[in-house]
């Protein structure tokens, strides 16, 4: 798995915050960040959002799931599902 910027910073900053019991309950909590290059290295618009189940104290990029931005943005301009 390539690892992108975007995503290493988003779970540094996932642990410091999960491992703040004054800021969250149990490591709970959700996180995200937008990034540009997807887990296979290629350039893509996606949206890297803490997985349910993971804690935010220990988990690592394998709880981040990315989420594809182009297929979100077309369902936007959509006047029906």
């Amino acid at each position: 798995m390539n690892v992108s910027p975007e995503l290493s910073q988003l779970v540094s900053r996932s642990q410091r915050l999960g491992a703040d019991s004054t800021l969250v309950v149990h490591g709970g909590g959700n996180t995200s960040a937008k990034g540009s290059v997807n887990r296979d290295g290629e350039v893509e618009a996606v949206m890297w959002v803490k997985a349910s189940g993971f804690d935010m104290r220990t988990s690592d990029e394998s709880g981040y799931p990315p989420v594809r931005l182009a297929p979100l943005l077309a369902l936007h301009g959509r006047s029906e599902m």
